[in-house]
């Protein structure tokens, strides 16, 4: 299973004024497109939405050309999915039955951006249940404490489920 796209957070930019911040995402932007050049990265579009940049590559390479950029925060593999929540929770079964061993513990991580029919506590429940049925193993739920996070970004055209932050 690859991912197939790179979720790129930044910090400071996103406290400036609408004007100022478009002005610095489209300057994060291009250097992120400089780097993966530089790197030799491949990626088909990067996007922007409420506060993320989305490099859309299969390229691993991509993460680690994206977390040298000066701005960047931090970034992760993200599979997409389309806009339901069963296509987010069969995504979370999908990616929990490549990382997780019998006996481990996870949680969902949810979050939203826009308007949605259902809340981030929804969102856990589902996939969280999704999980447990994809593993039929001896896992548990600790949400203090996990062995694994499976990190659900809701947005306003598609869901995320990540891999680790």
């Amino acid at each position: 299973m690859t991912t197939d796209v790179v979720l790129v957070r930044y910090d400071e930019l996103a406290l400036k004024s609408n004007r100022v911040r478009a002005r610095y995402e489209q300057a994060l932007v291009k250097n992120l497109k400089a780097m993966l050049y530089a790197d030799g990265s491949s990626y088909s579009e990067i996007s922007k939405e409420m506060g993320r940049v989305f490099i859309h590559t299969e390229d691993p390479g991509a993460l680690k050309s994206a977390v040298k950029v000066f701005g960047v925060v931090s970034a992760s593999p993200a599979y997409t999915c389309e806009p339901t929540l069963e296509s987010a929770a069969k995504l979370c079964a999908e990616v929990a039955g490549s990382i997780m061993k019998e006996g481990q513990s996870f949680a969902i991580r949810a979050r939203r951006a826009g308007n949605h029919d259902f809340t981030s506590r929804d969102i856990g429940v589902v996939c969280g249940d999704a999980v447990f049925q994809q593993m039929n193993k001896n896992i548990t739920v600790d949400l203090d404490n996990p062995d694994i996070e499976i990190f659900v970004e809701i947005r306003q055209k598609w869901r995320m489920s990540l891999r680790n932050r």
